[in-house]
């Protein structure tokens, strides 16, 4: 994302910047989960969970218990539903698409598309499969992040490991460990503005990312900041290998200097080539 945004005479907001480009709030979760937190369950750990629910922002920060919880619900729920009803060429992505047929059949209890074609004694309700899908996230977050629920966030699923795009993918893990650098916590998700994608029916790994972040100031451009996923160096034994991953990950920056006086000042560095 680039916002290049003129504002003389004063200088842009940074952090309100900063601000829009972390935002990690999942337009879909406003329709989906109140018939969830509807539902009665009676064992501790579902109904804890749902506490935990109550209590959420929206927001699908690295760092959130209850979007752990949503986001894996979320992908049981579109298996679910969908996957037996659909090729498997056209099972759900998730993202803005899926929002949105998921917000037009939740108010519809009894639509064709809820009940599981794999069981022939029993026509599937959408309580029934909000229950099982829920069910089945409590089960998998218990088992991938353990019983404490203080535990689970989001990152410890939704990660970003960066592969090198000719050595990390060799089939020699020796060399795959020193090239491909990772994994890092992540927040966001697919149709999100921090759009880190992950596809449900592949895990959870962040598949696509904002690969560039800046925010350009055009009443001054030395107060504009940058930021790339990786590092500057290509080489896999230099320490700015892999130094812009967690900033990145983090939403923060590092300047932009337009004019040669800040950048000779700034300048880690000279390299100066002697004739011989």
């Amino acid at each position: 994302i680039v916002d290049m945004i003129e504002n003389a005479p004063g200088k842009i907001d940074i952090a309100y910047m900063q601000q829009m480009h972390g935002d990690n709030y999942d337009g879909g979760a406003p329709y989906i989960l109140p018939t969830l937190l509807g539902m009665k369950f009676t064992a501790s750990n579902l109904t804890d969970g749902l506490a935990t629910l109550k209590n959420w922002d929206y927001q699908a920060s690295a760092d959130s218990m209850p979007a752990a919880i949503y986001e894996v619900f979320w992908k049981n729920l579109l298996i679910d539903t969908f996957n037996d009803d659909l090729p498997e060429r056209y099972w759900p992505n998730g993202g803005a698409t899926w929002f949105e047929v998921t917000r037009t059949i939740v108010n519809e209890p009894n639509s064709f598309w809820w009940d599981d074609k794999t069981t022939t004694d029993k026509v599937e309700t959408r309580d029934d499969i909000f229950a099982r899908s829920y069910e089945k996230a409590i089960a998998e977050l218990e088992d991938t992040l353990g019983k404490d629920q203080s535990k689970w966030q989001w990152g410890n699923l939704h990660t970003s490991t960066f592969k090198n795009g000719t050595m990390g993918e060799s089939g020699v893990f020796l060399i795959e460990d020193l090239f491909n650098r990772g994994p890092f916590p992540t927040s966001g998700g697919k149709s999100i503005v921090n759009a880190t994608n992950w596809n449900p029916n592949l895990g959870y790994e962040v598949t696509n990312v904002p690969s560039m972040r800046m925010i350009v100031d055009m009443s001054n451009l030395n107060n504009s900041i940058t930021v790339h996923t990786t590092g500057q160096s290509g080489h896999a034994y230099h320490p700015h290998y892999i130094d812009m991953a967690e900033l990145w990950a983090s939403i923060k920056y590092y300047p932009m200097w337009w004019n040669e006086d800040a950048v000779v000042k700034d300048a880690e560095g000279h390299l100066v080539l002697t004739p011989k």
